[in-house]
């Protein structure tokens, strides 16, 4: 029974089956080619970078494939710089406000799982979550983390872990990517980091793994995802 129950998990899974039907251009590599990853490939995203490194460039470059694919809620204390946005996706500028929607996410959650199951219980383990993307941004996710409620910290928490198979995805915007602010499994659920220039090698590591982003220039970043490393030095 197990050999078959796996098989058909793996049904459809080979090297050339990957289907990008919502490509997200990323920027362009040193000898001009252009990164881009599926949405559903970048699941959960960290943005990291000391200021003026790039970050708000970036988020602004990725802003209109987000838009386009999924549905889209951005947390910012600068909500002016996201005003053109304000009929595309939902800003807010307020912990509270964008803490509730967080809490609200969680029955979404719980509506995608039980949509899921019946799915797969009617047609085979190889149903994957047929709702739409959604994608929560936080700009400045350590002094959100810090304002909001426990309540708030534990339903990030659990769309951190349940929510990347389930088309829910969290974009941490950070200038200080730290074991403080990514503890409790945050660090190990991302799966798409884009790290600009960091203050020191402590910050290079916890961006990438390694120093390469504590000496990169200025609106440069290497992007990782997964098994694919990227160094992308401009975004337009």
């Amino acid at each position: 029974m197990s050999k078959k129950f796996f098989d058909e998990i793996m049904k459809g899974y080979g090297a050339d089956s990957f289907d990008s039907k919502y490509p997200v251009s990323l920027g362009y590599t040193e000898t001009g080619s252009e990164v881009t990853l599926d949405l559903h490939q970048m699941k959960h995203t960290l943005i990291s970078g000391m200021s003026q490194s790039g970050k708000s460039t970036m988020v602004r470059k990725l802003l209109p494939s987000l838009v386009k694919y999924a549905e889209v809620a951005i947390f910012s204390t600068k909500s002016s710089d996201f005003v053109d946005y304000e009929e595309k996706a939902y800003v807010a500028a307020d912990v509270g406000q964008m803490g509730l929607l967080i809490r609200r996410t969680i029955g979404e959650i719980e509506q995608r799982v039980d949509k899921l199951s019946d799915l797969r219980r009617k047609n085979g383990m190889q149903e994957q979550c047929p709702d739409k993307p959604l994608i929560l941004v936080i700009d400045e996710f350590q002094s959100f983390a810090e304002l909001a409620d426990q309540a708030t910290n534990d339903a990030l928490k659990k769309i951190i872990r349940e929510g990347a198979g389930l088309n829910v995805f969290l974009y941490i915007i950070t200038q200080t990517p730290n074991k403080r602010i990514l503890s409790d499994g945050l660090r190990d659920n991302i799966s798409t980091d884009i790290a600009f220039r960091q203050r020191d090698s402590y910050g290079s590591r916890m961006a990438i793994g390694t120093r390469e982003v504590e000496f990169i220039e200025l609106r440069q970043c290497i992007v990782r995802n997964i098994d694919k490393k990227f160094k992308i030095t401009r975004l337009n």
